[in-house]
């Protein structure tokens, strides 16, 4: 078993139960995309790939209190955060 791409926050493991784990600390944005598992036994191989897609919680960044002047046209901004995008 070989990483192409560890790191202190990506690593391989092995558990006692003989399974190997790709794990990933502290998703990051820059996590999503194709990842491959391969096995190789002498001359025979497999391998499965898979797409991780990260999901951000939605968040709202305006203020909370927004003020307007007596007798003029008012906005209430509202802005919002996610992945994917909401």
């Amino acid at each position: 078993i070989t990483a192409t791409s560890a790191s202190d926050r990506i690593r391989i493991e092995s558990p006692a139960d003989g399974s190997i784990w790709l794990r990933l600390n502290q998703i990051k944005d820059t996590d999503n995309g194709l990842y491959k598992c391969e096995a190789v036994l002498g001359s025979q191989t497999d391998s499965r790939s898979l797409t991780i897609e990260v999901i951000q919680e939605l968040q709202i960044l305006s203020p909370k209190d927004q003020h307007g002047n007596f007798g003029e046209d008012g906005i209430i901004k509202c802005e919002a955060t996610a992945i994917p995008l909401p």
